[in-house]
């Protein structure tokens, strides 16, 4: 916690280049809900390391976070592109489109990711969005998806 964060921070001080330690810095800041902090640290990455996808994600959802549907769009979408197939990445992207009121396209995009989302709110989310739409097939494969997740 408050040790590895310490120890992050004082990695971003002396070497304020190390792509490894803002990517730490920036996803601890971002657990913590310290948000300006995290897109600092994660967008510095970003420009250093701008095709690693374990730095656009948490850049992403920072920014996602912080309401910048935009950038974080552009985060999301850079992900995906970099890592095809990247569950977090489209899943992102449909979070982006569902605030930004798309639902239908917040729909087409987490359609291929049913199976693999991890995350109980996403996951809740997603069935509220295919009930909404009438999409059965959808809603009952999120609800395959949340059976599997108690187990």
């Amino acid at each position: 916690g408050v040790r590895r964060l310490h120890d992050a921070r004082a990695g971003v001080l002396i070497a304020p280049g190390d792509v490894r330690a803002l990517r730490a810095a920036g996803a601890l800041e971002l657990g913590l809900g310290r948000l300006a902090a995290a897109r600092e640290h994660l967008e510095r990455a970003a420009d250093l390391a701008p095709s690693d996808p374990d730095i656009l994600l948490p850049l992403g959802e920072t920014l996602l976070r912080l309401g910048d549907l935009r950038l974080a769009a552009t985060a999301y979408a850079r992900a995906e592109q970099v890592s095809p197939g990247n569950v977090q990445a489209r899943i992102g992207r449909g979070w982006v489109s569902l605030l930004a009121g798309r639902e239908r396209e917040a729909a087409d995009l987490w359609r291929p990711v049913i199976a693999a989302t991890r995350n109980g709110a996403t996951l809740e989310r997603m069935l509220d969005l295919y009930r909404r739409l009438g999409d059965r097939a959808a809603v009952a494969e999120v609800e395959a998806a949340i059976g599997r997740m108690g187990r």
